[in-house]
């Protein structure tokens, strides 16, 4: 077993280690674990709530309806994921898809900061609220976000001096997937992303 640990990359021991995780109850009740996907040196990492229906029998993130939107909103601006890499901050799917309790999101944080650590990303992708206010408080720019709703902060790229990265704040697209008007402000976000990426790259 140890030489096959060996053998994996840092990202797929990683989510090997995440697989065995019994922090909290959520484990008892899902199928599964759904790590993030996407390849190492990847500058953007987008970050979600947690698993769905879908996910947590595939063990992959965002392939459920809510992802559908995502990837197509995606393929639709030519921003290819291939180049980016895609998580939840719960990698275990709640009872029902209620929203995580804050137990449940500190027990999850520590791979998700492991996540980062190994990526060291330079650009923060979370969508919805939950994802915001998390990253705001773990990785310390709440005062940059304040109390404002994520309806209010999608598409308002925030720069975080202190760690040299962006935070792009984005509707998570379960929401979009809701409304025609919430699915084009998504898409019109990733295409904003896309374009301002190179420029952002150069700052950091």
């Amino acid at each position: 077993m140890s030489r096959i640990l060996e053998s994996l990359s840092p990202l797929n021991l990683l989510h090997s280690e995440i697989a065995e995780c019994r922090k909290c109850k959520l484990r008892e009740g899902c199928q599964r674990t759904v790590p993030g996907e996407g390849p190492l040196n990847t500058p953007v990492v987008f970050l979600a709530e947690a698993p769905g229906e879908t996910e947590d029998f595939r063990g992959r993130p965002l392939i459920g309806k809510a992802g559908k939107v995502f990837r197509k909103a995606m393929q639709q601006v030519g921003l290819p994921l291939s180049k980016c890499y895609i998580s939840n901050l719960i990698l275990c799917r709640p009872p029902d898809n209620r929203v995580p309790n804050p137990d449940e999101l500190e027990a999850c944080w520590p791979w998700t900061s492991q996540m980062l650590q190994l990526l060291r990303p330079k650009v923060l992708v979370p969508m919805g609220d939950t994802a915001l206010r998390m990253l705001a408080y773990k990785l310390g720019f709440s005062k940059q976000v304040k109390q404002d709703k994520i309806t209010k902060l999608a598409g308002k790229p925030i720069y975080v001096e202190a760690r040299k990265f962006y935070v792009y704040p984005m509707l998570h697209p379960s929401y979009a997937a809701r409304r025609k008007d919430a699915r084009e402000e998504f898409t019109a976000h990733c295409r904003y992303l896309k374009h301002a990426l190179p420029r952002w790259m150069e700052r950091v």
